[in-house]
């Protein structure tokens, strides 16, 4: 897979791992080589992304960090 989609295999295991949101063009490439649709798959991943509140660095497809939960009153 690594080598159709041009994504590491480190990143591909990574995103099929789960547990965070991987970045854009590796959720894409990996959306595209399982037959999926890009355009469906980029709606998905930035409305995953809005749920989570985080915001990319370093441009699309950058990796993202998820904001500070909420604070915790006593």
């Amino acid at each position: 897979m690594a080598a159709r989609t041009g994504q590491s295999p480190g990143a591909l295991s990574t995103a099929a791992r789960g547990g965070q949101l991987p970045p854009l063009e590796v959720a894409l490439a990996y959306a595209e080589a399982c037959g999926g649709d890009r355009a469906e798959w980029e709606h998905r991943w930035r409305a995953a992304e809005a749920g989570l509140g985080t915001a990319p660095r370093g441009g699309a497809g950058g990796p993202s960090s998820p904001s500070p939960g909420p604070s915790r009153s006593p």
